[in-house]
């Protein structure tokens, strides 16, 4: 069934879409709550939204009905709904952080993928419906034994990667599993840091930045035991690198903090209320603090500038004596 949405123009439905994104969440959720993977007692899903990739102006909508859920493409550039059809009850695009960062959307521009939200961690199973991004038809629904949640898509939209729950009484333990759409299952391996095997993989993520080719996903954790940290996953290579910020001056709380990567994808940036935090190096995985106040660039400006000011001295010294001297009067010392 194509329907356009009639109810709310498309950008004023996006501006609300944030805005509920940015309410309270409800106490009794937990962090799991607060992201959108648990809603114990809501019979729909929230709504959601997700931008195409970069160079597009696309924004994928979904918005619970009472029919299904509305799930909408919308060209932001005209202000108006380019295709809309009504999919299950139940799903939305998948928010991935604490937030509100949604995911779900392959690189390419060819599938997106849908999550329907946990009633609680110890359910039997977990549905996604994977959606082609153009004409919005369900290709798939995966069903799933246990609880899991959407954590990111490969650029070609071949690998989903999820989070599975392996501890229905500590929601912050859990397993990154990849998923092969072509082959229809589950891929056997958890992906994990080889460096951190063995190791249960813990925290609550706070915010999320993919590289702008769409194959890395950065989230920025925190209450591991290990202290906070970047996982740093290659949705194309089925790897990842857990890069510890230890040596960050990082606040007690990184609520409000961000990720940014560089055009060229080679610099992650962390910051918070637009003060830098630090810097990764996404090639070597180097962590940097911020500059200094006064460092410029670490060129030596400070030496340059006292070199001067004694050249300046002397020069007026020198000059001083000439004056003196032109004048008839001794300098001093002489």
């Amino acid at each position: 069934m194509n329907r356009r949405l009639s109810l709310v123009p498309a950008v004023a439905l996006i501006v609300l879409l944030v805005a509920a994104a940015s309410a309270p969440a409800k106490p009794h959720g937990g962090y799991l709550n607060e992201k959108g993977v648990v809603t114990p007692g809501q019979a729909q899903a929230p709504a959601g939204a997700i931008a195409g990739p970069p160079g597009s102006n696309p924004v994928y909508v979904a918005q619970p009905t009472d029919d299904g859920t509305e799930l909408a493409r919308v060209d932001t550039a005209h202000n108006a709904t380019v295709e809309s059809r009504t999919v299950d009850t139940g799903f939305t695009i998948p928010v991935v952080a604490i937030d509100k960062s949604t995911s779900g959307l392959s690189a390419d521009g060819g599938t997106l993928v849908l999550a329907r939200p946990l009633s609680d961690l110890g359910q039997r199973t977990t549905q996604f419906e994977v959606v082609a991004a153009k004409s919005l038809r369900v290709r798939e629904l995966i069903t799933l034994r246990g609880s899991y949640s959407f954590d990111a898509i490969s650029p070609d939209g071949n690998l989903i990667y999820l989070i599975q729950y392996t501890n229905p009484a500590k929601p912050s333990q859990y397993l990154v599993r990849a998923y092969d759409l072509g082959a229809g299952r589950l891929l056997r391996a958890p992906v994990v840091d080889p460096d951190e095997a063995g190791q249960p993989m813990t925290g609550r993520p706070m915010t999320r930045a993919m590289s702008p080719d769409g194959r890395w996903a950065y989230t920025l954790y925190q209450g591991s035991d290990e202290g906070p940290f970047v996982h740093a996953l290659d949705t194309s290579a089925h790897r990842a690198v857990c890069v510890d910020l230890d040596g960050l001056a990082l606040p007690a709380h990184l609520a409000g903090s961000r990720l940014a990567v560089s055009d060229d994808g080679s610099r992650l940036t962390i910051s918070r209320d637009g003060a830098e935090l630090g810097t990764i190096d996404t090639q070597s995985f180097a962590v940097s603090p911020p500059p200094s106040p006064g460092d410029h660039g670490g060129f030596p400006w400070a030496l340059i500038a006292a070199a001067a000011g004694i050249a300046l001295i002397g020069s007026c010294a020198v000059i001083a004596i000439r004056r003196r001297r032109a004048s008839g009067l001794a300098a001093p010392g002489t």
